[in-house]
């Protein structure tokens, strides 16, 4: 398989950086059998480039999500995490990120310089359309183990394994007391094009906007509230890429219960929004 390291970063006009600086040995895939909902800790290897992510809207609600670094001065997440319950993008000065390892009260933080939402963004009903977003800050500390993601460009074939990650909720009813203070992850295993059109009738495969898993494959475990934005990986010849980011899921759409046997999540697929990526980064 090809992969692009971080989008070809040098086309950016950004500097790219090996994903190997202060990880920790790579798992294999079939050792990472952690649990989003009542899981045990992720490990450090797969974390590297994953942040927390607050933000706060005109009105003083505040939410939190994940998110990935790709640059020394850039973090993608899902759109819905920048933008408020009223459609309005959430002001940079109000996107704090916190980074620097797998337990959030250890984390240095930073707040943003420039939000900027995927243009064609929609949350109007069935799936998010183009949930995608590209926040830059002003520079990482160095010396945190903070990496930068390398994105998966090839295809994403129906049955491969790959692994979401997520500060969120570990019980299925979204309380937000359950959030655990280390980073938790979860192997999920991509849904056949049939079975996710129940879900998404758009959908043909996971080489468009969005990468389907169904929870029938991983026996009732998944991503939760507060997981949105965070990031979904493939692990491959012990290699760490970037494959999509949380979108939205539940047990069907007028059933929001995460983690329950024959529900879905939703991921963007990040390798589709090469173009949106680009064209962010230059214009913030």
């Amino acid at each position: 398989m090809r992969f692009v390291s971080t989008i070809a970063l040098a086309a950016l006009g950004c500097a790219a950086m090996a994903s190997t600086v202060g990880a920790a040995a790579i798992p294999r895939a079939a050792q990472l059998d952690r649990r989003i909902i009542g899981g045990a800790d992720a490990s450090g290897g797969v974390v590297t480039s994953t942040v927390f992510l607050t933000a706060t809207d005109v009105k003083g609600r505040s939410w939190t999500c994940g998110g990935t670094v790709i640059t020394d001065q850039v973090v993608i997440t899902a759109a819905h995490c920048v933008i408020d319950r009223d459609g309005n993008v959430v002001p940079p000065n109000q996107v704090e990120i916190s980074y620097g390892g797998t337990s959030r009260s250890r984390h240095l933080h930073v707040t943003a310089q420039a939000v900027v939402p995927h243009p064609n963004y929609s949350a109007r009903g069935g799936p998010f359309a183009n949930d995608i977003a590209v926040i830059k800050v002003p520079q990482f500390t160095p010396g945190t183990g903070l990496t930068m993601a390398v994105i998966h460009t090839s295809p994403l074939p129906a049955g491969q394994q790959l692994l979401a990650l997520g500060w969120g909720t570990q019980t299925s009813n979204h309380s937000g007391a359950s959030m655990p203070d280390q980073i938790k992850s979860v192997p999920v295993q991509i849904g056949d094009a049939a079975a996710c059109q129940r879900v998404d009738p758009s959908y043909q495969s996971s080489d468009g906007p969005r990468i389907c898993v169904l929870n029938n494959s991983v026996g009732g475990s998944g991503t939760c509230k507060g997981d949105s934005g965070s990031s979904l990986l493939a692990i491959e010849n012990g290699q760490i890429f970037l494959t999509g980011l949380t979108s939205q899921g539940g047990q069907s759409w007028e059933d929001n219960r995460c983690g329950t046997p024959g529900g879905f999540t939703l991921f963007t697929h990040v390798g589709y929004y090469l173009d949106f990526i680009r064209d962010a980064i230059n214009s913030a």
